[in-house]
């Protein structure tokens, strides 16, 4: 059964979701660190939402209508600090409610650079070619839109 939220680590073990991970590209670690202990909860909320946006524009157009992107931020050890998914589809296109996440990341943020992980979860089911996408989203600086 095809995921409506975010996937996190807890995750890696569905079988309908081939997964990857790698560490995460250094300028979205030092960005979620500048944010991360911020009491200003929409300081946070910009960046992550940028974050997701930015992934959506690593992904271009959607081969479907109906899918969705997740991400979530989080430690190692504990919940999600965020979490949140969005309609994977064209630019200008109204943003639709439903559907089932297909893909997402798990932003694991730690002290140290090198134990900063990114954990890609790409659905089997929907005939995405996933070396594909675990290639496009390989150390992905999601910090900024691609050029």
């Amino acid at each position: 059964m095809s995921k409506s939220n975010a996937l996190t680590l807890k995750d890696t073990s569905d079988e309908e979701y081939e997964h990857r991970i790698c560490g995460m590209e250094n300028s979205v670690t030092n960005s979620l660190r500048q944010v991360w202990n911020e009491s200003n909860q929409s300081a946070k909320d910009s960046l992550f939402s940028s974050i997701l946006e930015n992934l959506r524009k690593y992904l271009g157009d959607p081969q479907h209508k109906g899918y969705r992107l997740g991400l979530a931020l989080g430690t190692a050890m504990g919940a999600p600090v965020w979490s949140r998914t969005v309609a994977w589809k064209k630019e200008g296109e109204e943003e639709e409610e439903g559907g089932n996440v297909v893909i997402s990341l798990f932003l694991v943020l730690d002290p140290l650079n090198i134990d900063s992980k990114q954990v890609t979860f790409v659905s089997k089911s929907v005939g995405l070619e996933t070396a594909k996408v675990f290639q496009a989203l390989y150390k992905v600086d999601f910090t900024k839109p691609p050029k």
